[in-house]
């Protein structure tokens, strides 16, 4: 539809930055890019907003210098609008550029001293930038007046940028406002957790009790987390099946359920994982992967050979599917097509070496697309 608009009204700023969005949020950059720029000229460069979103683009396409550039017009126009210099800082920051940052949310705050999205987005950067007595001259204060939920909401935003220590402090201070606080014991637990501190974590999550969680799986799933931690075996795997009960139909909870039994060796309860959730989950290409590797343990070969190649009709780029698929092939004695195969591998290897570290292969973002945006 947009791409309509834009044939029937050219020079339509709006509607190049819709197209822009639209592209960024489906990670087509290049396309952004090109929307945005268009709408950035169309509107003179005197628009903010998309100014902003071309400076986003221009990020996630590593255009550092130019991202600089966009961000520096984008602070001007912002004038004294607090929020867009929060925007700023924040997008700075987590593009590592922390000095321009740190310029961006001192503009923010002494726009809105009182605001706590911005102090706290303002200590993070202080401490990312080395300025500790800084950090704490700001922090200090901060925990004495905010109200429960900023404490708790700033609590997750010290979370999400890694400052762990600085998190707990906030949660233990809402847990002083309102000492039953479900959200602030549960995240005050993840920071120990965190931290390495899992006998403090476990602490807290048995002064929760399963009770009191309300059947969310999350408690389960970092309770999991903290027994695997502390050599708790049977009690982890225990917490990770109760998770997965709650929500069976959680992609990131079957995998790490799953892989954790495939790690204890328990293949066969993996197996059971697996299959349960491959019938919720037909189009998973994790859980088919899990599933294909499982059955190889098992020395199940055909079984194997049959849920790799549906990872690869699911997701043909998927090399190291190949690559696995590779194994039961040759076992069964199918020499030609195991063969094949692995030319086919080799083949993406050359041209596909300087992305292979960057493969999605890695469980990084399960706990935060089960348990919220920083746990």
């Amino acid at each position: 539809m947009l791409q309509q608009a834009v044939k029937s009204d050219p020079t339509s700023p709006p509607v190049h930055r819709l197209l822009g969005i639209l592209y960024q949020r489906e990670e087509k950059l290049a396309q952004a890019e090109e929307a945005l720029e268009k709408a950035v000229k169309l509107s003179g460069g005197r628009d903010p907003q998309t100014l902003f979103l071309l400076c986003q683009t221009k990020f996630a396409l590593k255009k550092t210098r130019e991202a600089l550039g966009l961000a520096a017009q984008a602070s001007v126009l912002a004038g004294n609008e607090p929020q867009a210099h929060y925007a700023l800082g924040r997008l700075l920051r987590e593009n590592a550029q922390v000095v321009e940052a740190v310029r961006e949310l001192e503009k923010a705050r002494s726009l809105a001293p009182q605001n706590p999205a911005v102090t706290t987005e303002l200590i993070i950067a202080y401490q990312q930038q080395g300025r500790t007595a800084q950090a704490e001259e700001r922090l200090q204060p901060f925990l004495k007046t905010a109200s429960h939920d900023d404490l708790v909401q700033a609590g997750s935003r010290f979370g999400e940028a890694g400052q762990f220590a600085v998190a707990a402090r906030a949660f233990e201070r809402a847990l002083v406002l309102r000492p039953n606080s479900y959200d602030a014991q549960f995240d005050l637990a993840f920071a120990h957790y965190h931290q390495g501190n899992y006998p403090k974590a476990l602490e807290i999550l048995d002064r929760i009790g399963a009770s009191r969680s309300g059947g969310l799986p999350g408690y389960h799933y970092l309770r999991g987390k903290v027994e695997l931690a502390l050599q708790h075996v049977q009690a982890a795997g225990e917490q990770f099946l109760l998770a997965l009960q709650k929500q069976p139909g959680n992609e990131s909870l079957c995998m790490d359920a799953g892989l954790f039994f495939s790690r204890s060796e328990n293949l066969w309860k993996a197996l059971e994982v697996f299959q349960s959730c491959a019938r919720r989950l037909p189009d998973s290409v994790a859980i088919e992967t899990g599933l294909g590797l499982t059955y190889s343990r098992l020395g199940k070969y055909s079984d194997a050979i049959e849920a790799f190649k549906k990872v690869l009709t699911l997701r043909p780029e998927a090399d190291a599917a190949r690559e696995a698929l590779v194994f039961p092939l040759y076992i069964s004695g199918n020499l030609g097509e195991a063969r094949r195969v692995l030319e086919q591998r080799i083949a993406a290897a050359t041209l596909t070496i300087t992305s292979i570290s960057c493969m999605p292969w890695c469980s990084c973002g399960r706990m935060r697309a089960l348990i919220g945006p920083w746990r």
